[in-house]
Formats: structure tokens, sequence, C-alpha cells
């Protein structure tokens, strides 16, 4: 295994960026995308971890940070995050075109993952990990002076579910092999269930990886990362298996030396 930072060129500035190598032949190509204003290390290098255990699978993994954080640039006025995003994952694909893509997408993540999958013709498998699926507010100026009154003002209602990504993450599962993996304790667990029945609804298929006892959201523990990475890896190895990528592919220029995008 080798692991190589880059910095990805985009129209908003450069995206701090990670390619991790298998050691041999690469039986596919994988992408990490974390929570809302995410690096690509996580906590306790919980993201390096992974990347480094699906590597040993044999996959080739990118893992990024979001524009803003870590060594990636601001996003320009008008411009969005996943959009940057998204020209980073194709800068990716431009070199690994040849292999069944897996995402892997955690929280805020999986709003990004399910973008990326509506537009990936060679997917393989989908994991998202206590995924975010409620739209995310904007700081109003009532969310402002409720704080400056110390939270003496009505809360605002929780935000609803996002049709939008609920929608893409159906499409993506009626395209590859779709999991959720959750803990028994995360707030967002009725979410996932409603989630899986808008999938069956569509014709697709989700499952739900539960973890007893346990709050995977944030990782607060060195157990929610332990899982994390176990699972996560366990899901990757059986989207290797139903895609038929024992064999491998034969070795290819490493990612982070074939140029910059034209």
């Amino acid at each position: 295994m080798s692991d190589h930072p880059v910095l990805l060129p985009t129209p908003d500035g450069p995206v701090g960026a990670n390619v991790t190598e298998p050691e041999g032949h690469r039986r596919g190509a994988a992408v990490i995308l974390e929570g809302i204003g995410g690096r690509r290390f996580g906590v306790n290098r919980l993201w390096s971890r992974t990347a480094w255990a699906l590597s040993d699978l044999g996959l080739v993994v990118l893992r990024i940070d979001y524009p803003g954080s870590g060594d990636s640039a601001g996003v320009r006025r008008g411009r969005r995050t996943e959009e940057v995003v998204l020209e980073a994952v194709r800068w990716f694909r431009d070199r690994t075109r040849e292999l069944d893509l897996q995402l892997v997408g955690a929280c805020y993540g999986a709003n990004l993952a399910a973008r990326v999958a509506r537009e990936e013709p060679r997917l393989s498998r989908l994991i998202l990990v206590t995924p975010h699926l409620r739209k995310i507010p904007s700081r109003t100026v009532g969310v402002r002076v409720r704080r400056l009154m110390g939270g003496a003002l009505p809360r605002t209602p929780r935000p609803a579910l996002d049709r939008r990504v609920c929608g893409a993450i159906a499409a993506a599962a009626r395209k590859a092999g779709t999991v959720a993996i959750a803990g028994e304790l995360d707030g967002s667990l009725g979410d996932m269930i409603r989630l899986r029945a808008m999938v069956h609804r569509s014709g697709g298929e989700l499952s739900i990886d539960l973890v007893p006892k346990t709050d995977l959201h944030g990782h607060r523990t060195l157990h929610a990362q332990r899982e994390t990475v176990t699972r996560i890896v366990a899901e990757a190895g059986r989207g290797l298996e139903e895609a038929g990528g024992g064999q491998g592919e034969q070795r290819d220029p490493p990612v982070h030396r074939t140029g910059t995008p034209g």
C-alpha cells in the first residue's frame, strides 16, 4: 500500500486529497466522502485507516478535504461544495475509469455520494454511514436572533427529509448494492428506516447494518470508530465479490502521477 497527497486543480483553487494505492493488482476504485466541513484524515485518522484497509482489499481510494477545510481552497461566490467535490471525483475517475467504483458517504457525505452515484456508469456499491437525510437549514436571521437572546425564542421546526437526496439514493440502489451502516442509538435511525421503505417502493434494495447499543454518528468513541472501519471494509469486500473483482486488473501507473486534467 502507498498513500500519496495530491492537490487537484479546480476553478475554485486547489483541492487537497490523498490517493491510496494497493499493492499488486487493482480490483476496483473507491471514494470516501466524509461529513460536512470534513477533512480527509478524520478523527483519530478514521478515514485514513479506512482507506488503508480498503487498499488491502485491492481498491485504489480517493479522499479529499472539502472546500475551505484542510488543504483545500474555499468555494467561490455562487458555487456550491458539491460542485467542487464532483470535479475532484471526475479527476479521479478519469484515471480509474476501467475500474468499478464503490462510494462511501458518511453523514453529509451521503448527499454527495448520492450525487456522484447519479452520473457514475460503473457503480458497484454505495455504502452510507449514518447518512444525513434532512435538508440542511440555512443560517437565517431568526436563528441568529434566537442565539443572541439565549434561546428565549421558540425553536425552529426540524428540517424535513430531503426528497432530492432520498430520491438519488433510491436511484443508486436500483443500480448497485446499497447499505446504510447505523448505530442502534443514532438519532437518524428512524430516517434510515423511512428511506429503506422509499427505496423498496421504487424497486431498489437498501439494507441497514445495525451496530447494537452504539451511537455511530460523529464517531465519538473508539468503539464507534472501530465498528465504522470494520463494517465499511466488510461491505466493500462484498461489493468486490458481487462485481466479480477477485482476479483484479493489470497494474496501471499510479493515479497521482498521471498529470493534471485538461
